[in-house]
């Protein structure tokens, strides 16, 4: 076979193709096989099965493999496949994957361990594909190499011990594992109207970010919001407190506080 896709059974189903012979997948050739089942067909179609080449005689491989899984079947991880079968020597590999190697199934629902076991190609080990990695789990993996928020990664530790916990350092864009990296939010008081500003870097789109004023510290401390993700992502953001001082209000305590979906 020099090019072309030798697909066992028919397309949608499983089934098996015996070849009396010599049998080649030339490099410019595909294996299609489908996965439906933890056995392996026995005829044209069969249900609940996988497809399986047997060949008898010799068989040579230089092309590409193919795996699907066929609608509503996912393989366990103790299931081994068979999909070759010669009688006579097996010998090459396939192009798009060297034996002891993972092969993504063509939907992306995981990967396949591929291998040879003397005249067998053998399926096994099947790993489901992780869900995507939302941003800030990605974030985690990048700098502690897990994506949970537990141990070191977790939104309320201090990797780098600069005051500033995981979560807020995502938030102003900074990186969690260099005290050096600092971008906390300042406090001014505004020109036009005395009143008391916070200013802070709204680094990230998948976060709340909430400006909190309160005139008294003494606990227990009520805090009202001011502002709920102002200005823009990416952008430096000021929010002005709506309380001016003056004698009537002498004392104004803004914060920034963010949470996580």
């Amino acid at each position: 076979q020099t090019g072309g896709t030798l697909a066992p059974g028919d397309i949608g189903s499983a089934g098996r193709t015996a070849i009396t012979g010599a049998y080649s997948l030339g490099a410019g050739a595909t294996l299609a096989i489908e996965l439906g089942g933890p056995t392996a067909a026995t005829g044209f179609q069969s249900a609940g099965a996988h497809d399986q080449l047997t060949v008898y005689g010799t068989t040579t491989l230089a092309g590409n493999l193919n795996l699907t899984l066929l609608s509503g079947y996912t393989p366990s991880p103790g299931t081994n496949f068979v999909l070759i079968s010669s009688t006579g020597t097996l010998s090459g590999a396939f192009a798009n994957v060297a034996f002891g190697q993972r092969l993504t199934t063509t939907g992306g629902e995981g990967s396949f361990l591929v291998n040879k076991v003397g005249n067998v190609v053998t399926l096994s080990a099947y790993l489901p594909t992780p869900p995507p990695y939302t941003p800030i789990e990605a974030w985690r993996v990048s700098y502690f190499g897990s994506p949970s928020n537990v141990g070191s990664a977790a939104d309320v530790f201090d990797y780098d011990g600069d005051g500033v916990p995981n979560l807020l350092e995502y938030a102003l864009g900074t990186t969690p594992t260099d005290a050096g990296s600092v971008s906390r939010p300042t406090a001014s008081v505004s020109t036009s109207n005395s009143s008391l500003q916070l200013s802070f870097v709204r680094a990230r789109s998948d976060v709340t970010y909430i400006v909190e004023a309160t005139s008294d510290l003494t606990p227990p401390v009520t805090w009202s919001a001011l502002a709920t993700n102002p200005g823009v992502v990416g952008q430096t953001v000021t929010v002005t407190d709506s309380v001016t001082l003056g004698a009537a209000n002498p004392r104004r305590y803004l914060r920034l506080r963010v949470t996580s979906p």
